[in-house]
């Protein structure tokens, strides 16, 4: 029963076959697409109607001074890892808790704003999906390709130096 089941389940629902340049390219436009539409700043210093996770944690010092911009920085360093396909059964988590607490603590203010909900969807999806993979697949298909590995160390140094003269700027 079992088998005709997995069986349906695939025939309905198949993983379609990706090369490795296209896996790093949607995973980089994706963020490309979080780096565009994560906050700036947070200047919210109270939750007054705490709604999900604001439930069980104070989430207001994400707007202490000097904490966000290195939240945002752990953030596009997330970032580089996933698209460079790097530990994702760690990363995108990570990723998405990172994701989520500033629209928690955005959407605590009394009124909701559904702006992040797709790309916090997407990416609980998506982490779901990988944790699932990691612990049912063992092939190697979906660990990413050499490339990507050694173009990582670069690409992580370059986000911190434009993070670190941005800094600098202001």
């Amino acid at each position: 029963m079992k088998n005709l089941l997995v069986r349906c389940w695939n025939g309905l629902f198949p993983i379609p076959p990706v090369s490795a340049p296209e896996a790093f390219l949607l995973r980089a436009l994706f963020a490309a697409a979080l780096f565009w539409f994560f906050p700036i700043s947070i200047q919210i210093h109270s939750q007054p109607e705490p709604v999900g996770l604001a439930h069980w944690f104070d989430l207001t010092w994400l707007s202490d001074a000097g904490v966000f911009p290195v939240y945002r920085a752990v953030f596009f360093g997330l970032l580089v890892l996933y698209a460079a396909g790097f530990f994702l059964p760690v990363t995108l988590p990570l990723m998405t808790l990172v994701h989520i607490l500033p629209a928690t603590l955005h959407n605590s203010q009394g009124f909701t704003f559904h702006g992040n909900q797709i790309l916090s969807l997407t990416l609980l999806g998506l982490s779901g999906m990988t944790l699932w993979f990691s612990f049912t697949d063992r092939s190697e298909t979906r660990t990413g390709s050499g490339l990507v590995r050694r173009l990582m160390p670069p690409a992580i140094a370059f986000i911190e130096a434009m993070l670190i003269w941005k800094t600098e700027q202001r």
